[in-house]
């Protein structure tokens, strides 16, 4: 793990939640194995009792399962290479996970008594940075990644049509290149854009 955080992550822009991600999923393998096993001891059946374990016990989708997996093989793959371990294999190669069916309202919009039950929670419970984020994300659709990550210069309220311009910064990626876009600010969105410019202001 040591060796593929020197070599894979230190220095990216996101290198602190990549180095969470790996401590993270060299965890689970741990727990899993109920042991912290040598690499070059690893079997195929090792492997699938992880796999089996983050499936059954952790309650992981599959989707979430296979990005943990792919996480561990690269991390071997590149063990087996810097450590010159010609004679082992990485027994995460080639291991099959099911794909899991789609129920039809995973992704369904919220219903109109939903959001507004929502909405009262988050105004009533929550703290304002917490209300503008929500607020903002209400009114323009976006992800929350992007609106959590947005900074002052994103926020165009003076501009003839206020908007927000979405695009990549070192912090905070986007999940498409497509992603990079400028999105309309109108009613109590574009109220909350100037609330949080003001707070922001306050707070320098």
């Amino acid at each position: 793990k040591r060796v593929y955080l020197e070599e894979r992550v230190l220095g990216t822009h996101d290198e602190e939640r990549k180095r969470q991600r790996i401590d993270r999923v060299c965890q689970i393998a741990v727990d899993a194995l109920g042991r912290n096993a040598i690499l070059a001891e690893l079997k195929k059946q090792d492997a699938r009792t992880v796999r089996d374990f983050m499936l059954r016990d952790r309650g992981m989708t599959s989707a979430t399962a296979r990005r943990y997996l792919n996480d561990l093989r690269a991390l071997i793959t590149l063990a087996i290479d810097m450590f010159d371990l010609a004679d082992a294999r990485n027994p995460f190669d080639w291991l099959l996970i099911r794909v899991e069916g789609h129920r039809r309202d995973d992704r369904r919009p919220f219903t109109y008594d939903e959001l507004v039950a929502v909405r009262a929670r988050i105004l009533a419970n929550s703290s304002k940075d917490l209300q503008l984020i929500w607020t903002l994300l209400e009114g323009t659709g976006c992800r929350v990644g992007e609106i959590a990550g947005l900074l002052k210069p994103d926020v165009k309220i003076d501009a003839d049509v206020p908007h927000l311009v979405i695009q990549e910064h070192p912090h905070r990626r986007l999940k498409t290149a497509g992603s990079s876009r400028n999105v309309p600010l109108v009613g109590d969105a574009l109220d909350a854009g100037k609330q949080a410019l003001a707070l922001s202001a306050a707070d320098a």
